[in-house]
């Protein structure tokens, strides 16, 4: 299989956990006997954050590999031109419209165009009922997808009520986020929510602290989670508020598929910290692996498709709620945790499970 993530350029390093995770789920299928009698084998590219590089490093890939598995990048637009019209499998997380958009592309993070939202109205309505939240802001980086992807959730604010008094498009490498912050205080935000990487939300983070203003839910988005954001955000991740789709980390001891994913990643990628990225990676090869398992014992890119549009429902074997990757539909439920004491913990619902 194959992997086109951005792993140098602007932000190095972007993919690499994603990159990790899909070898990490290959161990593990290996580790069982392989799929179809086979062994899995990941061929990873490095797209260096440029749509021209991703769509090349695609092509070079397309005649060696059956499928493309568990890329992440923000210019996966250029990989789309290459695998529109054929019939090679691409399943993961597709961020572009035109990605979002192939026939052939599975995600494990469903992007429903055609509402033209991110799917957050439910853990909004949440923040409005048991917390008050009226007022919203979003902040992108100037990157055409981010910035798509943020419209989205500036739409899913005003249908769920909130108003958005305050929209910014900040540059892909900024690093000075005070006037942010003061913008924030001064409109007197309630739910934050971002597209930025994650140095960015750090920033951002760090600048509301000095600022001395903390919205109810500064929530960045899913990608926050994990660790790294807590190490470079310092004392200023405190309180952050985050809806999720999946489950995290500190539970692995009630969720046999987080324990599995943590003893694989670990060993795939010693010392690296997993985040977000990953789990959407490990879903994705999971859900390859499935597919491929159900298309019979000599499976065809055609077979493996036909099995890809059967899967309505799809949970990771417990590790997200459920989602829809035929139907590009995203998940109905969420987890909301929080960040206390630098640590992260459930808070909705507080053991197990998700809030539906």
């Amino acid at each position: 299989v194959g992997n086109v993530s951005i792993m140098s350029g602007p932000v190095p390093g972007f993919g690499r956990t994603s990159q990790s995770a899909v070898q990490a789920y290959a161990n593990y299928a290996n580790s069982q006997g392989g799929v179809c009698g086979r062994q899995l084998k990941v061929v990873n590219a490095d797209d260096r954050f440029d749509t021209g590089a991703n769509r090349s490093e695609t092509e070079k890939l397309k005649p060696k590999v059956f499928a493309f598995v568990g890329g992440l990048s923000v210019v996966d637009d250029g990989g789309a031109a290459v695998l529109q019209g054929t019939n090679i499998p691409d399943v993961g997380l597709s961020l572009s419209d035109a990605r979002i958009k192939l026939p052939n592309n599975f995600s494990t993070s469903p992007i429903d165009l055609a509402d033209g939202g991110n799917g957050s109205i439910p853990a909004l309505n949440y923040y409005k009922q048991t917390m008050g939240a009226k007022v919203g802001a979003v902040v992108w980086p100037g990157q055409p997808i981010a910035r798509a992807r943020a419209q989205g959730y500036v739409k899913d604010m005003q249908r769920a009520g909130l108003s958005v008094p305050y929209q910014a498009e900040v540059s892909v490498t900024e690093t000075n986020y005070s006037g942010i912050a003061a913008k924030i205080q001064e409109n007197k935000v309630d739910v934050l929510l971002t597209t930025l990487e994650l140095s960015g939300m750090a920033s951002l983070a760090k600048a509301l602290k000095q600022q001395g203003y903390q919205p109810k839910v500064a929530a960045y988005g899913a990608q926050a989670y994990g660790q790294q954001f807590i190490d470079r955000a310092k004392d200023a991740a405190d309180g952050v508020v985050l809806h999720l789709f999946y489950d995290i980390f500190e539970n692995q001891a009630n969720n046999k598929a987080v324990a599995t994913f943590l003893k694989f990643f670990h060993q795939a990628a010693p010392g690296v910290a997993p985040d977000f990225f990953a789990i959407l990676a490990w879903s994705a090869t999971e859900l390859f692996v499935q597919a491929m398992r159900s298309a019979g014992p000599k499976p065809t890119r055609d077979a493996v498709v036909g099995e890809l549009k059967k899967v309505t429902k799809f949970d990771a074997s417990g590790m997200l709620a459920p989602i829809n990757p035929a139907g590009k539909h995203w998940a109905n439920c969420f987890l909301v945790v929080k960040i206390v004491s630098q640590k992260w913990q459930r808070l909705e619902p507080a053991s197990s499970g998700f809030h539906c």
